[in-house]
């Protein structure tokens, strides 16, 4: 299975969470699976959420992130 790294891009804001450049995640996703897929961005959501602590309403924003023009993938 691959192992893809996530990089956010940019400063800025969605809803309650607050992002900066440089903040990454890897994850392992299916190789069935492609990297902006929904499954994808489930273990994107658990492994950013656990990674930064987020807890709350700022769960959901998470999804928000989850964006090609917001995040490198490596």
């Amino acid at each position: 299975m691959p192992i893809y790294r996530f990089r956010v891009k940019g400063n800025g804001r969605a809803s309650v969470l607050k992002y900066t450049d440089g903040m990454n995640v890897e994850i392992v996703i299916p190789k069935n699976c492609g990297f902006w897929d929904s499954r994808a961005k489930d273990s994107f959501i658990k492994k950013f959420t656990s990674t930064y602590n987020i807890q709350g309403s700022a769960t959901s924003a998470v999804s928000m992130l989850f964006k090609k023009n917001r995040l490198d993938v490596q």
